[in-house]
């Protein structure tokens, strides 16, 4: 898929665009690991230097500031980096554009819209007014504002999602879903608010998480995950998987893990149903792979587990077959 002009990716950045066109810049940042590393490097540098700005924008000053931190903050394997010194200047302008949309929008004096986002990939990426980045699993669906005003940053979730919310302590971020609050400062974490599972969960993957269903409240740091159960309303806490969030991270650890649970993870990460011979659910199998294709792994456990991998390509389904180990 052709790579969006900077000027294009600038104004995704700066909510300033059809939702057409967020919509092409969204697929073309959701086609490989590539263009998300790519995209995450101009968003962390549009960022840090609209972090610092004022309303005012001086542009000969500010012009020479964006082209410093294009040069020292794009890591040297970045095409940026081997661009022409025409289109980095190029850059430098689009930015300051940007910026300038940026800096004029909250002089607007109106309420905030409020927008609905329904994810139709696996891992749809949701770019919040905050610079707040949210990755949705599909048919997830997300209620938000346009710009977050007052003295919080509020949302509302059904289904599931990764969030990277960038650090504000003056104004926490608040999830809402299903009865629960999710209130961070600035981390990551994963949120599970399926409609038809009996329970919601929060896995948190940095920094430091409240996690609040009526009375009852649970503080979570690095690798906590909480869960409440619908029902009962039980809360408890425990240590989250990391294989929760490889829908997102495409990254994938198994430290002789029961056979189910590597077949559960599988068909999250990439969306093909399994059947497995009972006799083979309690197997364990040792792997770790990152952005591999599923053929890779499937091969592993094929030696390992001494099993056969028939593929029912029309009901796309992987079936396992093995006497168990």
């Amino acid at each position: 898929m052709e790579s969006p002009e900077i000027e294009k990716i600038v104004r995704f950045l700066s909510n300033d665009l059809s939702e057409v066109e967020q919509r092409a810049v969204r697929d073309w940042i959701n086609a490989s690991r590539e263009n998300q590393l790519e995209f995450n490097r101009i968003a962390d540098i549009w960022a840090a230097y609209k972090k610092d700005q004022k309303v005012n924008v001086d542009i000969a000053s500010d012009w020479r500031v964006i082209l410093r931190r294009i040069d020292a903050e794009l890591e040297p394997s970045s095409w940026w980096k081997n661009a022409s010194q025409t289109w980095i200047y190029r850059t430098a302008a689009v930015l300051l554009i940007g910026l300038t949309i940026w800096a004029i929008k909250p002089l607007r004096f109106f309420s905030p819209v409020e927008l609905i986002y329904i994810s139709t990939q696996k891992n749809d990426l949701l770019l919040l007014e905050d610079s707040s980045r949210v990755w949705l699993t599909r048919n997830s669906k997300l209620t938000y504002p346009e710009r977050f005003v007052g003295r919080t940053r509020e949302v509302m979730l059904e289904g599931e999602a990764f969030f990277e919310v960038k650090g504000n302590p003056a104004k926490p971020f608040i999830i809402h879903t299903q009865g629960t609050s999710t209130q961070v400062l600035g981390t990551s974490f994963l949120i599970k608010s399926n409609a038809d599972v009996d329970s919601i969960s929060v896995s948190v993957v940095t920094g430091k998480v409240r996690f609040t269903a009526g009375q009852k409240e649970l503080i979570m740091t690095e690798g906590d995950g909480a869960s409440l159960n619908k029902k009962t309303r039980r809360m408890y806490k425990f240590r989250s998987d990391f294989n929760d969030v490889a829908w997102h991270t495409h990254e994938l650890q198994f430290d002789r893990t029961r056979l189910e649970n590597v077949v559960r993870y599988l068909k999250e990460v990439y969306t093909t149903n399994f059947q497995v011979d009972k006799a083979l659910l309690k197997c364990r199998f040792t792997g770790y792979y990152k952005n591999e294709g599923l053929d890779q792994i499937l091969g592993d456990m094929e030696l390992t587990l001494q099993m056969t991998i028939e593929h029912d390509r029309v009901n796309n389904k992987i079936i396992l077959h093995g006497k168990g180990c």
